[in-house]
């Protein structure tokens, strides 16, 4: 009696001997299966789509079969996923295809369903053809934000897919190349192709930072500082000066010779002295400072290199 069950089971999934299965099923996955479809079909007809594909996709894992596939492709279309419909209606035809030609003619009728689907989806659905003459390693072609290919580059590439009568983004993408973005207008019934190519390699700049300019160096800092001190001192003593000459202003001519007159005229003359050569010294040092400046050691150069797939520039200041 079981045995006899388990024929039934295989004979209402569509399930066979041919070499498409990898192992004999089980009565248990077969029972399994037969379970998901008819809770599956039940939910379908039930129009109730999204718990309908859950039974149908675990029947089919457990066995697969045309008829399954065919009832998957119904409850992705019911649920409004046209496209995704489209792929299982054609999966489904070329299953059954396969099991017509190899004697198993109970499959026709699903053949023929799938294949009527499939010309009514194309009338509703718009064809898009991308091509791309050049296609870098690492290369992701993209339909509305999902990946279609991932190539492995060095080769042309074309691909169709089926998209709902509205725009479409097209996307291509590669590592160190600007992105080639096409947006297409997509009818019902019609194809559009699209040739992508990708844009040159965007030139990178790499910038050396300016330095900034250097300190003074120690000897121009030395000299304006003895420079300033000589000005300093000649300011100091020159004062002393006057002020002795002015001491002996009142007597001039006739001051007695005395000791304290001497002294003070001595030292007047002295701090006169040491005022000239403090000027004199102060002069020449700032003189030094300022031309050690403007020899100085100028900023480093900023450079700029470009580089760009037909070569290389450089750019800088100096």
């Amino acid at each position: 009696m079981k045995r006899h069950r388990v024929a039934a089971l295989a004979l209402a999934l569509g399930a066979s001997s041919a070499p498409a299965l990898a192992a004999e099923p089980t009565p248990t996955s077969l029972d399994e299966a037969l379970s998901h479809f008819q809770k599956g079909r039940k939910l379908y007809e039930s129009g109730r789509s999204a718990g309908a594909l859950v039974e149908l996709r675990a029947s089919e894992e457990r066995l697969p079969s045309p008829n399954t596939t065919l009832l998957i492709a119904q409850a992705l279309q019911q649920k409004g996923d046209r496209v995704a419909a489209l792929g299982s209606y054609e999966r489904a035809k070329r299953e059954a295809e396969l099991r017509v030609q190899a004697g198993e003619t109970r499959f026709r009728p699903t053949m023929d369903e799938a294949g009527t689907s499939i010309a009514a989806l194309h009338r509703e659905l718009g064809e898009i053809i991308v091509r791309a003459p050049e296609v870098p390693a690492g290369a992701t072609l993209l339909l509305d934000g999902r990946p279609l290919d991932d190539t492995a580059g060095g080769r042309a590439l074309e691909l169709r897919a089926w998209h709902e009568p509205s725009p479409a983004t097209i996307d291509l993408r590669a590592p160190g190349r600007e992105d080639a973005h096409v947006i297409a207008a997509v009818r019902a019934g019609a194809t559009v192709e699209i040739a992508l190519v990708l844009p040159a390699a965007a030139s990178r700049v790499i910038t050396a930072p300016a330095s900034r300019s250097p300190a003074p160096p120690p000897a121009t800092i030395v000299a304006a500082g003895l420079g300033v001190t000589g000005f300093a001192l000649f300011g100091v003593f020159g004062a002393m000066s006057l002020s002795a000459r002015d001491g002996l202003a009142g007597c001039a001519g006739s001051c007695p010779r005395s000791v304290e007159n001497l002294d003070r005229i001595s030292r007047g003359k002295t701090d006169q002295i040491v005022a000239n050569v403090s000027v004199t010294i102060g002069a020449v040092a700032l003189g030094t400072a300022g031309a050690l400046w403007i020899l100085r050691p100028r900023a480093t150069p900023s450079l700029a290199l470009g580089v760009a797939p037909g070569g290389a520039t450089i750019t800088g200041k100096f």
